[in-house]
């Protein structure tokens, strides 16, 4: 601490932090008090493609939270909240492709879909395919990050949505549910 050499050691199995900026008090003052908890994940493999990484990581420090939110809990469940194992909302999968937000959309009927390619996908081209179980798509948009439709995206035969993104790319989609015994959030994403 408050040795800083221009050339650190850097071997040996010795793993450095720098856990607060407290030297200045413009970031984290040094004169703040209260408990501080610092936890710490690591991994480690010849072999570990940055799409391993981003998934290690990202488990790591925000885990998925899937929670019900109800004003009206007093209510009977029906399909598909009524499943004793909680059930699957959606199923998403692609190799380089990660769902990274899954929520109502703000100004039309329907769901938002976040999707980032994350392994650099060195062919040019990675896909996702997003479904919904005992649901299927009608329709799907791809937006701009403010959720403006940009174009309609066609729909596989069986209710899901294939998307194709660059390397390192973002995608945000619009999906209209065709089962109106889901439940989908009004515009604004408020039940």
């Amino acid at each position: 601490r408050g040795r800083w050499p221009r050339q650190p050691e850097l071997r040996g199995s010795r793993v450095y932090y720098y856990v607060l900026n407290n030297y200045w008090h413009t970031n984290y003052p040094g004169v703040q008090d209260g408990e501080l908890a610092f936890r710490y994940v690591i991994t480690s493999d010849r072999n570990l493609t940055p799409t391993e990484a981003y998934r290690f990581g990202w488990e790591a420090r925000r885990p998925l939270v899937a929670t019900r939110l109800s004003r009206q809990d007093f209510r009977q469940p029906r399909p598909p909240y009524d499943d004793p194992t909680g059930g699957r909302l959606a199923v998403a999968g692609g190799g380089d492709v990660v769902l990274t937000t899954l929520k109502g959309a703000r100004h039309a009927a329907g769901l938002v879909a976040r999707f980032q390619e994350v392994g650099g996908a060195p062919s040019g081209s990675s896909s996702a395919v997003l479904g919904f179980p005992g649901r299927r798509i009608a329709r799907a948009f791809m937006t701009d990050l403010l959720e403006r439709e940009l174009q309609e995206l066609p729909v596989e035969p069986d209710g899901s949505l294939r998307v194709d993104l660059s390397p390192w790319s973002l995608l945000t989609v619009r999906i209209e549910l065709d089962d109106p015994d889901v439940v989908v959030l009004p515009p604004g994403g408020q039940a």
